[in-house]
C-alpha cells in the first residue's frame, strides 16, 4: 500500500504480513440435497404456465442444503425436453436461486423447462429438478397450453420477529397452522447446520433462542431455514439476526 498527497508526491510502499493459504479438509463425501421445487417465474409462492415474452426466461428454486461443506453454487439449464438443455448449456449462477435469463427467440406453441442442480464446497453435485414448463404464447392469440403438473403450494407457515433482534430473552417464533408437527434447521448462508428444533403433533410453534448447537448465540448476519412438517409439506426462508 502506498499513498498519494493532493499535489501528487507518493510515500513509501508497506507491505501486509502475507496471508498463507491452506485447504481445508471437509470430509464431504456426499452430496447437497436437491432443492424441493424448481419454479417457472419469479414467484416463490405459485407458478406461470403461460409466458407471453418470446425474449426471456424466468425461474426461481428454492435452496439446498449440504451441513459439511455448505453450498458453493447453483447450475441450471433451459430445454424443450426435460432431460435436455438445448436452449441455454449448464450455467453457474453462484449462489442465486433464480435466473432472467433475455435475449431469446423462443417458438410460440413451445414449452420451455428449466432444469436445475445445486453443487457443494468440495464439487460434489445433487441431482437434477426440473420445472413444470412455461408454455410461450402472444397476448392476441388464444393458444392454449399443455396441462402442467399439478403444484402443492408451500404449508401456512409465519415466522417473526424477522429481523430477529439478539436481546435478552427474546425469541424467534415459527408458528405451525396444521397442528402435525415439524421440524426446523437453521443454517449459514453457505449452508452449514446451525441448529436443528423439533415439535410434535398438537404443537402450534417452534422458538429457537438465537443459539447454535453448542449453546453459543450466533453471530450478526443473514441466515436460512428449513422447515418440514411431518404431514410431509415443506417450505424455506431466510432470517436476518441482528442488533
Amino acid at each position: 500500500v502506498k499513498a498519494i498527497n493532493s499535489v501528487g508526491l507518493t510515500s513509501t510502499a508497506t507491505n501486509s504480513n502475507g496471508q498463507y493459504v491452506v485447504a481445508i479438509d471437509t470430509n464431504d463425501t456426499t452430496p447437497p440435497t436437491t432443492p424441493a421445487q424448481v419454479r417457472d417465474g419469479l414467484s416463490t409462492t405459485s407458478q406461470i404456465s403461460i409466458n407471453f415474452t418470446t425474449t426471456t426466461i424466468t425461474a426461481n428454486w428454492d435452496l439446498a442444503f449440504d451441513t459439511e461443506s455448505g453450498i458453493a453454487k447453483y447450475w441450471y439449464a433451459i430445454c424443450t425436453i426435460p432431460t435436455g438443455y438445448d436452449v441455454k448449456d449448464w450455467t453457474d449462477v453462484g449462489q442465486l436461486t433464480l435466473v432472467i435469463y433475455s435475449g431469446l427467440n423462443l417458438t410460440v406453441g413451445t414449452t420451455y423447462y428449466v432444469r436445475v442442480k445445486a453443487e457443494n464446497g468440495v464439487g460434489l453435485q445433487s441431482a437434477i429438478i426440473i420445472s413444470p414448463g412455461q408454455y410461450v404464447a402472444v397476448a392476441s392469440t388464444n393458444a392454449t397450453p399443455p396441462v402442467t403438473p399439478k403444484v402443492n403450494l408451500k404449508p401456512s407457515i409465519r415466522v417473526y420477529p424477522n429481523p430477529y433482534y439478539i436481546i435478552n430473552d427474546e425469541q424467534v417464533k415459527f408458528i405451525i397452522k396444521n397442528l402435525a408437527g415439524a421440524e426446523v434447521r437453521i443454517y449459514t448462508i453457505s449452508g452449514r447446520l446451525v441448529k436443528t428444533l423439533s415439535a410434535d403433533a398438537g404443537a402450534s410453534e417452534i422458538s429457537w433462542d438465537g443459539k447454535n448447537k453448542d449453546g453459543k448465540r450466533v453471530s450478526v448476519g443473514l441466515y436460512l431455514y428449513s422447515i418440514k412438517e411431518r404431514n410431509g409439506d415443506k417450505v424455506a426462508g431466510k432470517l436476518i439476526v441482528t442488533k
